[in-house]
């Protein structure tokens, strides 16, 4: 899992509850291509906290919610140049949104098959990408192999996490984590949904629920892999 994503994580429990989401939709489309959204969601709360640490002695008033998720936009967009040139991807866009209530950014990728679906996943969820060694997962890595049957493809994700925590980070993490969580979602009319061991039933597909407390490696994962099955079309 992205160091970055986890470090905004923490910085939203820091001070708030609910304050953000974290979500990641794998969507397959009618002609055989996938789109890969991932989703920050942010509270205004947790935006106005930004604009506080950023005012650097002016008033905080001074600086816009919407210039707060630029900026974050802007610090994410390094990674585009690396996931465009990518095979298989057809197109890639970072945005941005604002309403009244929350502030979203958004990285989505739009797959040409199958084929190139496991690879694309895996490089958005990391955010290094001077170093493609995949066979060397961060502290808490999540990983995407896909494999095909004469019946089906099977999108398999698997955890690896750190669990040498520290007594200091535990309680940390403990504080900060609680009831926050990692949705990984998967939406196609393929979808078998009589297979779901370990997943949640959405209204269009699947969805596999992670807590933030396993996934930091300050509880034991109850669940370190989840298959999604796509039944292969007639």
């Amino acid at each position: 899992m992205s160091r970055l994503w986890i470090f905004l994580l923490v910085a939203g429990a820091l001070t708030f509850n609910g304050c953000i989401d974290f979500y990641l939709d794998i969507i397959a489309q009618p002609n055989g291509s996938f789109t890969v959204k991932r989703t920050l969601a942010l509270s205004n709360d947790f935006i106005d906290m930004m604009k506080s640490f950023g005012k650097l002695g002016k008033d905080s008033n001074d600086i816009s919610r919407q210039a707060v998720l630029d900026t974050m936009m802007h610090q994410m967009d390094t990674e585009s140049v690396d996931i465009k040139n990518l095979a298989g991807v057809q197109s890639y866009n970072l945005r941005d949104s604002l309403t009244d209530s929350a502030g979203y950014v958004i990285a989505e990728a739009n797959i040409r098959d199958l084929s190139s679906l496991a690879n694309v996943t895996n490089q958005l969820m990391q955010t290094d990408h001077s170093k493609n060694d995949q066979s060397k997962p961060d502290k808490s890595d999540l990983k995407l192999t896909v494999i095909k049957t004469a019946t089906s493809s099977n999108l398999t994700f698997s955890v690896t996490v750190d669990s040498k925590t520290s007594k200091e980070d535990k309680e940390f993490a403990e504080k900060m984590f609680g009831g926050h969580a990692f949705h990984l979602r998967v939406i196609s009319p393929d979808l078998d949904r009589t297979k779901k061991k370990n997943l949640s039933a959405t209204p269009n597909g699947l969805e596999w629920i992670v807590p933030l407390l396993q996934l930091s490696g300050v509880e034991p994962m109850k669940t370190k892999s989840v298959t999604f099955v796509l039944k292969n079309s007639k």
